[in-house]
């Protein structure tokens, strides 16, 4: 055999010997994942300051379940998600003792959302 015809047949001998070790098994592959919506964005930040009152006389807190006078306070939102209808707020503190739907504040106080 001529040189050119051993290299060729060597080529083709070694290329069936290697094909037949390039074989996979199956495979599954698995891909989860949950997509959910950006937070809307308040108007002024992370912090409101909402002043009850600075001069609320003891006397008219001293029976239970008196009250001051009820203040309201706008939280405006922003930068919500396309097709959004409604939204939930989750305030934290510490609970009163007494009412778990009120929020403790000062010795006798609470103050409710």
């Amino acid at each position: 055999m001529t040189t050119l015809k051993k290299c060729l047949a060597t080529t083709m001998l070694m290329a069936g010997f290697l094909s037949g070790g390039i074989h996979a098994a199956d495979v599954t592959i698995n891909i989860t994942g949950q997509v959910i919506a950006a937070a809307c964005t308040t108007g002024v930040g992370s912090t409101y300051n909402i002043d009850l009152g600075q001069e609320i006389s003891a006397a008219t807190l001293n029976s239970a379940g008196a009250a001051s006078t009820y203040v309201s306070q706008d939280i405006v939102l922003s930068d919500c998600p396309a097709g959004t209808t409604s939204v939930t707020a989750t305030f934290d503190g510490t609970k009163d003792s007494g009412n778990d739907t009120m929020y403790a504040n000062a010795t006798g106080v609470r103050i409710p959302l």
